[in-house]
């Protein structure tokens, strides 16, 4: 297809309130990625008793849905020109979508009774395969709608600093209340209450920053806005021309994508193992991450005020890109020659030790969080250039296209390296449970072993006394009479004589603990012997009887 050239008529400008509010949508839908990927994986294997494995493979698995919704929702975005605008719909749609199924999931699922664990299992993935479906349809417009708010070079700059800020109020403020609610229940963040309160409470703040949002991009989600201001019916063919021939963007995603890509490889994961294995503390990373989180993000605002405003979002892209590789690469220096073991004077409290190792940690981990704030931030607004650029060379207004695709296979990037190293996590977890089912069938087989062997009968039982418990139950004695309705008179006895090998064989010897009782034909073999001619009675040389009459 051949370039159509279109030149704007005019710069379509934001007030500084739009400017201000709009990007707390971002904020809307970043309070439910707090509420739900911070702590479902908690309350899937805490609450409703699944596997933890199972709960937290399956959040990796469905954000790789995500990104596969992300550029259907952008091509249905496109086509949405309605009389409530093009991206109300999906703010509020989206948003009514994340709460109907935080509530459900949240509130419902855990009265399902425990032995309808297929149930569970089955409701907890459809929830948060909805939940996804409506996160990607707010989500979406934070990118795309930046296209009517304002084309203005000097303002989407911006917008990038007012964005971070927006996404830091809504993430602060579940991370502000969720440890309060916490402390109301016994469980704190596993117990069922603990999320009955928090979904309705992440709800209401969500709804509140998508309502500003929407009064803020109301005044220009309307037609005039849109590209040239002409309806232009957009198909699956002018998509694939976007997506080949728009060097712009395809450069973005790349872009993005190898962004993501590297801040993944900096996960929560991979710093609780450098702190724990290598420096030797695992609550050292809390302490630490406490004084760099606030320090950070002033950086990061005062980074891309500077750059991205002065040098142009371009340049400031390639600042923030080069400079989070440099500084990055001087902290795997400092681990690799320094000593991380002192950064810490106690290991076991995760006490600060003020050495130069930490100082120079916590000044480059701030410097790196400034410039990867710039690279990761940037792009939202990069991505509305890209949409105008391809309205300037075919006429085609598709920021849903441009929005979803560039975050979709960002997100596709980040989470097949996330999924590999859960997937990793979940082999060496696994490895690990082998091990200990292995050093328990040890242990079980050593203590049968040492119970047999204290249990041994032979150790308890010599032939004399096994000749006296078989002499004491063998017995009868008369215990009186008893008379019938009839007068007549019955003898009674008490105790039992053997009448039988069977008798014999079933005497009762003791009891031993762990094994339980032991009768006489656990250690002997029972048989009827005739010993007559081994017994004999003589009287004066001659052969005799012996009758004995007990009174």
């Amino acid at each position: 297809m051949g370039e159509q050239k279109i030149t704007a008529s005019s710069v379509n400008r934001a007030k500084t309130y739009q400017l201000v509010l709009f990007p707390l949508n971002n904020g809307a839908t970043n309070v439910y990625y707090v509420l739900v990927l911070s702590y479902i994986a908690t309350f899937g294997s805490k609450v409703l008793a699944l596997s933890m494995l199972f709960a937290s493979v399956m959040v990796t698995g469905m954000r790789l849905f995500d990104a596969i919704t992300d550029p259907i929702i952008g091509a249905l975005m496109d086509r949405t020109n309605g009389k409530f605008g093009k991206f109300r719909p999906f703010m509020v749609i989206g948003n009514l979508i994340m709460a109907a199924s935080i509530l459900v999931l949240y509130c419902l699922t855990p009265l399902i009774p425990a032995s309808a664990m297929g149930l569970r299992y089955a409701a907890f993935v459809g929830l948060y395969a909805v939940w996804v479906i409506g996160y990607t349809f707010q989500t979406s417009c934070t990118r795309s709608g930046q296209t009517v708010l304002t084309n203005d070079p000097k303002q989407r700059p911006l917008f990038t600093i007012f964005n971070t800020v927006g996404s830091l109020l809504g993430m602060g403020a579940m991370q502000f209340f969720a440890p309060i609610l916490a402390k109301n229940y016994e469980g704190g963040y596993a117990s069922a209450g603990f999320f009955r309160t928090l979904a309705p409470v992440g709800i209401v703040i969500s709804i509140l920053l998508t309502l500003l949002a929407v009064i803020a991009i109301t005044p220009k989600d309307r037609p005039e806005f849109f590209g040239t201001g002409k309806p232009i019916k957009v198909g699956i063919k002018d998509y694939w021309d976007t997506l080949k021939n728009n060097r712009a963007i395809q450069m973005l995603v790349l872009s993005a994508s190898t962004d993501k890509l590297g801040s993944s490889a900096k996960s929560s994961a991979v710093m609780v193992a450098m702190f724990a294995c290598i420096a030797g503390s695992n609550l050292l990373q809390s302490n630490v991450t406490g004084l760099v989180t606030i320090p950070s993000t002033i950086v990061c605002f005062l980074f891309i005020s500077f750059f991205a405003t002065r040098l142009g979002q371009r340049k400031a892209m390639l600042i923030g890109s080069v400079g989070g590789l440099v500084i990055n690469g001087a902290l795997a220096a400092l681990w690799l020659l320094g000593d991380p073991t002192t950064m810490t004077s106690n290991p076991a409290t995760g006490a600060l030790n003020w050495g130069y190792f930490l100082i120079l940690y916590l000044v480059l981990t701030i410097i790196a969080a400034g410039f990867q704030g710039i690279s990761g931030n940037i792009v939202i607004p990069m991505t509305a250039d890209c949409a105008d650029y391809e309205v300037y060379r075919t006429g085609k207004y598709v920021p849903g296209l441009m929005g979803t695709f560039s975050d979709a296979l960002g997100t596709y990037s980040q989470q097949q390296l996330e999924a590999y190293m859960k997937f990793t996590e979940a082999r060496e977890t696994l490895n690990e449970y082998e091990k200990q089912l292995e050093t328990a069938k040890q242990t079980y087989e050593d203590a049968k072993e040492k119970a047999m062997a204290s249990s041994d009968v032979s150790k308890m039982l010599d032939i004399d006394t096994l000749a006296q418990l078989i002499y004491a139950q063998n017995f009868s004695m008369p215990a009186g009479y008893v008379q019938d309705k009839d007068g007549e008179s019955w003898l009674l006895k008490v105790g039992e004589e053997y009448d039988s090998v069977k008798d014999i064989s079933g005497a009762l010897l003791l009891h031993v603990e762990g094994y339980g009782e032991v009768r006489l034909s656990d250690v002997a073999d029972v048989e009827v012997i005739d010993n007559s001619a081994d017994s004999y009675t003589r009287l004066n040389g001659e052969k005799a009887s012996i009758l004995k009459i007990y009174k």
